[in-house]
């Protein structure tokens, strides 16, 4: 009793410790824009008032332009000469807002079309490197020759790449992806990342919960289409669950809205990179790890606890591994800590009834039952934090009963 007890008393003392919260005063919470889908076809009034409006407020974009829209893809031995599907007007509107460090032009594609060789919509995955390679070399050295600006960002249509994108982006010379972040193919590298996030009409919601649960050291890369914005004159497409359009006037309020929230700050790419904004592919690793661990996939600690990562948000690589440590931490000592409660408490109850005959196999058949129902609701609906709390307590009594029939015997 004494040594469990002990033991208790350290794992109370390195709960409190552990879960004692970072301090975020000093961090802030950073928001960008990503824009994708420039294009031709796409509302050039809408982009220039949308493109005044950030500059206005001190932020930025990154602009996924698409270089050739439902151009097929051009042979590897063939000459490809043609300039870019962009007027005058769309080329100077980039040049104007890229001289002045509002956006961060990416190459958004090729054509943009999906290549239909996947169950999923892609336009590069499934291709052959030296093919992936040549289209974002074309993409790249033809939109950097019409803008006589260095392109060296990159956006995957439809979010969607393969390995083979990610060393063709490496020897074609880019420097920068903005794809999804849940990609498991990500490694470390010459490539900086900065995954999208949060649509338009979800970004106050994100930055509510980030405020409320005070997670300040992370970015929120709201991504935004034309078809996100009414007065593009563009209907949401089919494959968007949520239908909701925001106006112009919706993103300015937005906006406003976080000028008035200490440790919140619209930014751009180009201050970013100035700052060295940590962009590494050890962060973006991180951030999936926080994502993917046991903890925060079922959920296995309280919500209260305020321990899993916020949807929208892309952590600082410090703030990810922090987060990451405390949930393996407080959720081994939370159900150590509830395995010794029960072993004590049982152990208790029998020193009591050290007499009775009945009391260790009542026990017993308890915990069969509460393990039978941990089991159960397992399998229903998933393992979480109700499933392995009782299937916990179930262990405790069990070995509770084992320990006392044991030392009957002996």
């Amino acid at each position: 009793m004494k040594i469990l007890t002990s033991l208790l008393i350290m794992l109370l003392v390195l709960l409190t410790v552990t879960f004692q919260l970072t301090d975020y005063s000093n961090k802030e919470l950073k928001v960008v824009f990503r824009y994708d889908d420039y294009s031709k076809y796409s509302s050039l009034a809408l982009e220039s008032e949308l493109f005044e409006m950030v500059s206005s407020k001190g932020g930025g974009l990154i602009v996924g332009v698409i270089p050739y829209p439902y151009e097929p893809h051009p042979e590897i031995a063939a000459d490809f000469d043609k300039p870019v599907f962009l007027n005058s007007e769309k080329l100077d509107l980039l040049k104007q807002y890229h001289k002045n460090d509002t956006i961060e032009i990416a190459t958004h594609g090729f054509d943009h079309k999906n290549n239909e060789i996947l169950d999923y919509r892609s336009e590069f995955a499934g291709l052959p490197e030296l093919e992936q390679q040549h289209l974002l070399n074309l993409a790249r050295q033809q939109l950097t020759s019409a803008l006589g600006i260095e392109i060296t960002a990159f956006v995957p249509p439809f979010n969607n790449l393969d390995r083979n994108t990610l060393t063709a982006l490496k020897n074609s010379g880019y420097t920068l992806l903005s794809a999804a972040g849940s990609n498991p193919l990500y490694q470390a590298g010459d490539i900086d990342y900065l995954p999208g996030g949060p649509y338009p009409n979800r970004l106050r919601s994100v930055i509510d919960a980030a405020v409320a649960n005070n997670h300040y050291d992370a970015l929120i890369i709201s991504t935004q289409h034309p078809y996100d914005i009414k007065e593009s004159g563009e209907e949401m497409p089919a494959f968007r669950k949520n239908k909701v359009q925001v106006s112009i006037a919706d993103i300015a309020s937005d906006l406003d809205y976080i000028s008035k929230i200490d440790n919140i700050r619209f930014t751009s790419p180009a201050k970013m990179f100035n700052n060295k904004e940590n962009l590494s592919a050890e962060r973006l690793i991180s951030n999936m790890q926080l994502w993917d661990s046991l903890v925060t996939q079922h959920k296995l600690l309280p919500s209260p606890l305020n321990i899993y990562p916020i949807y929208g948000l892309y952590y600082s690589l410090e703030a990810a591994n922090d987060m990451y440590f405390k949930q393996i931490i407080i959720a081994s000592s939370l159900f150590l800590i509830i395995l010794l409660l029960t072993l004590i408490s049982s152990k208790l109850l029998l020193s009591l009834f050290y007499k009775s005959i009945w009391l260790p196999r009542v026990i017993t058949l308890f915990a069969l039952l509460l393990m039978g129902a941990g089991l159960a609701k397992a399998y229903l609906s998933g393992f979480y934090f109700l499933t392995a709390f009782v299937t916990t307590v179930a262990i405790g009594l069990a070995l509770s009963a084992c320990f006392r029939c044991k030392n009957k015997v002996v």
